[in-house]
């Protein structure tokens, strides 16, 4: 999906569908989600070497310590115990090809 966004959710970790990951192991979460349109998100990904490219089913992968930078940097904080928030500020994501 290319455009642009708003990011709307953060959360400690995403959901990652199966199809995501071509390896011989099944992925449960990605750490350091940010949900910019439903179901689409820049997320951490430690499972690839094609970071940065809109190649995966709903997700834009980072490399994990980017991916936890740039979800530092995004405002709202996610409460101590929750796994995720809304993102109050207004921070835009543009995804091109």
């Amino acid at each position: 999906q290319m455009g642009t966004f708003k990011i709307t959710k953060k959360a400690v970790f995403g959901d990652v569908d199966p199809k995501e990951s071509k390896e011989a192991f099944d992925l449960v979460a990605a750490p350091w989600s940010l949900e910019f349109s439903p179901g689409y998100a820049l997320r951490g990904a430690f499972w690839t070497e094609n970071m940065g490219e809109a190649h995966a089913f709903h997700s834009i992968n980072l490399s994990p310590i980017d991916a936890r930078r740039i979800y530092q940097w995004v405002g709202g904080d996610v409460p101590v115990g929750w796994l995720g928030a809304a993102v109050p500020e207004e921070v835009t994501v543009y995804v091109r090809k």
